[in-house]
């Protein structure tokens, strides 16, 4: 899915461009830039009162010892979404708009999210096929090893036995 976002920058690109023009040519120059004044003054205020309540949110979570996960992803979708209002153009203005409104917000970070996870987990299988065995990754490959390799101590702490000196860089 992330994969995906580079190839389509350029193509929101020319989408914008496309409907800067048209636009333009139907209502004229200084509507259609007002219109982006108008829609980036919105957006920074919609942005300001979001992001203080879902500040108050995040901090009430952590207060109460939760893990705020989804405090964070809202704050990165307002982040997203505010930068989108604030950049010239109708496509983004629209996309800006649907991360700052808190229902559609939500509902994007409930399918995006579960994408997330899914592929988390995909991850995740295919990592834990290809380890050690959960012994293997405890253990180590020192135990039991007649060669001098660290050894299990009486705590079950691994104990390595050696000399050391001390050699002071500051002579007196």
């Amino acid at each position: 899915m992330l994969s995906r976002i580079p190839f389509l920058i350029p193509i929101i690109a020319l989408i914008e461009i496309y409907l800067i023009i048209e636009v333009g040519g139907a209502i004229g120059f200084w509507p259609t830039v007002s219109i982006f004044i108008v829609t980036g003054i919105i957006g920074v205020t919609m942005l300001r009162r979001q992001g203080f309540s879902l500040l108050s949110s995040l901090q009430a979570k952590m207060q109460a010892g939760e893990l705020p996960a989804g405090e964070m992803l809202e704050g990165v979708a307002l982040l997203i979404g505010g930068a989108m209002l604030v950049t010239p153009g109708f496509l983004t203005d629209f996309m800006g708009f649907v991360l700052l409104t808190p229902l559609t917000r939500k509902l994007l970070i409930g399918r995006i999210g579960g994408a997330l996870l899914r592929s988390a987990r995909v991850v995740r299988s295919s990592y834990s096929q290809t380890t050690y065995s959960a012994t293997a990754e405890r253990d180590g490959p020192f135990r039991g090893d007649p060669s001098g390799g660290p050894r299990q101590g009486a705590g079950g702490d691994k104990v390595i036995e050696g000399e050391y000196t001390r050699e002071d860089s500051e002579k007196n």
